[in-house]
């Protein structure tokens, strides 16, 4: 975990992307489509995805140094991205529907007490008792979701990193395997989550602060798609390195046992 936070690593992380000779070339490209984000839904998002892709496999084989990857072959990044994407949407699944539960039980009473008050004047009998009710239901779900939102931003990092590095779909349903490497290097995706988190907390406030302003709301677009960009490169590239490590530590005791076998 301590490796992650020396200095001199993380000054290799933050400036990886400024080595690379055609970084202007590829940093413009990455910075169009995350712009283009904002105006045409998820396609953008899943290319860059497949990028990001690329860039933590880089890490994951050969040399392990990051680098950025050419933008030439379109359709393999795309499908790249879709597989990431379409793990992490099959794993949101469960907060997608405790979200929907929990917007039914805010709104419910707003669409259902009119009906069950109309004729008695007032708000008494069986509307208060479903009032209350939603409100019960609601609080509930609020805290079931609180610990699935824990436990997914927990389980995340590795299963999208398996799935990014093995280039798989079904990868990310390997959990049995994805699972052993994040055990094996608990303090370094600990230290991930931690480094993220953090980037993503000061994009937030700086995001904040530019909306408080009246001419430079109108710039959040054009700062948040460079700025968007590169962050998702270091994190990328992060999770491969912890991702990496963990693997790493997993094939020789898993070699072991096959010959002991």
């Amino acid at each position: 975990m301590n490796s992650l936070f020396a200095t001199e690593r993380l000054k290799a992380l933050l400036g990886f992307p400024f080595r690379d000779p055609k970084a202007g070339q590829k940093f413009l490209i990455g910075s169009l489509l995350s712009f283009a984000q904002f105006i045409i839904p998820i396609l953008p998002g899943i290319v860059i995805l497949g990028y990001m892709s690329q860039v933590l496999r880089r890490v994951t084989q050969g040399s392990g140094e990051a680098t950025m990857p050419e933008w030439d072959n379109w359709g393999e990044l795309f499908m790249d991205g879709l597989k990431v994407f379409g793990a992490i949407f099959v794993y949101s699944l469960p907060m997608i529907l405790i979200v929907s539960a929990l917007y039914f039980f805010m709104f419910a009473p707003l669409v259902a007490i009119p009906f069950l008050a109309e004729g008695n004047g007032d708000m008494a009998g069986p509307a208060v008792i479903f009032m209350l009710v939603t409100q019960l239901f609601m609080f509930l779900v609020i805290a079931v979701m609180m610990v699935v939102y824990i436990v997914y931003i927990i389980l995340l990092p590795p299963m999208m990193a398996h799935t990014a590095a093995k280039n798989e779909f079904g990868a990310a349903f390997q959990i049995g395997k994805w699972w052993k490497i994040f055990r094996a290097n608990f303090s370094g995706f600990v230290a991930a989550l931690i480094i993220m988190i953090g980037v993503y907390s000061v994009m937030i406030f700086g995001i904040q602060i530019l909306y408080m302003t009246v001419v430079l709301c109108f710039l959040i677009p054009l700062i948040m798609a460079p700025v968007g960009f590169y962050i998702r490169l270091i994190m990328f590239a992060l999770l491969g390195e912890v991702y990496r490590a963990g693997n790493d530590k997993v094939t020789p005791t898993e070699a072991v046992a096959e010959i002991a076998a």
